[in-house]
């Protein structure tokens, strides 16, 4: 084991790798949360529409006090995909009007359609109803000057229209947006990874092992092991250029005969 730390081929996978997954993590990260934080303002974008959309179609007939007409239309609002509540609540938080009639009497139990009867400002939020999570748009219908016939002008507020849309179909493209760039980035470090340490491995690993392998030969007094020219212009060159001065110099040194010594008589 303590072998393998000492190689300089793992300490480089280790080193490279780390440095790659924190680099392309933090990326995968915050690009995985601007994604998805598109994805939810478009969706929430989508609901706010719906319900301007409702609350334009109901606006007529209850100026003109078709009030079975707004029943009508809430009704058929309440058929759309995904939308599970679509009411009309007077100021005292009553649902006069509902796209489900067995609501209709009921008090509410919303924290935001109250919240939005208070403060007589769009509230929007997460909800739990029946077990599930709703995303529920609250929108005040106030009281103006055209509704004061009918109203009069003591009432800041006539009620609050609410739409409400499941949450699980949003969660669930999340889930599979996030799957996606989880397995994304995976293939992509480890693709990048293999590239790397291939380069590496050839440029820096083969030329250090060569010249691992002569010197340990010239260590035993083999000067016989020729070490290849590199092309490279790095420091593994160089030090490649080094070893092969070296690697002459010695040659010559040994090719050369000794001197006989004159003993004085």
């Amino acid at each position: 084991m303590n072998t393998l730390f000492h190689s300089l081929r793992t300490k480089l996978i280790l080193g490279v790798g780390l440095v790659l997954i924190v680099t392309m993590g933090i990326h995968a990260y915050m690009d995985i949360m601007s994604s998805e934080k598109a994805f939810l303002d478009e969706e929430k974008t989508k609901a706010l529409d719906i319900s301007d959309t409702v609350m334009k179609s109901i606006e007529y007939p209850m100026l003109d006090g078709e009030m079975e007409d707004v029943q009508e239309i809430l009704e058929r609002v309440n058929a759309l995909k995904d939308l599970r509540v679509v009411h009309l609540c007077d100021p005292t938080g009553l649902i006069k009007h509902s796209g489900k009639r067995k609501l209709i009497n009921r008090v509410t139990r919303s924290e935001i359609t109250k919240e939005a009867l208070r403060t007589r400002s769009l509230v929007k939020g997460l909800e739990m109803r029946e077990g599930e999570q709703i995303f529920r748009y609250a929108m005040p219908v106030l009281n103006e000057k055209v509704c004061h016939k009918c109203h009069g002008s003591e009432n800041k507020i006539l009620g609050v229209l609410t739409a409400g849309f499941v949450w699980e179909p949003i969660k669930e493209k999340i889930r599979a947006h996030r799957n996606k760039m989880a397995i994304e980035f995976l293939i992509s470090l480890v693709l990048v990874i293999w590239l790397i340490m291939s380069l590496l491995h050839h440029m820096v690993i083969i030329p250090i092992e060569r010249l691992t392998k002569a010197a340990r030969a010239i260590t035993r007094g083999d000067l016989s092991q020729e070490i290849p020219v590199s092309r490279s212009k790095d420091e593994v060159g160089e030090l490649t250029d080094a070893f092969r001065e070296m690697q002459k110099s010695l040659r010559r040194t040994d090719r050369k005969p000794e001197k006989p010594s004159h003993k004085r008589l």
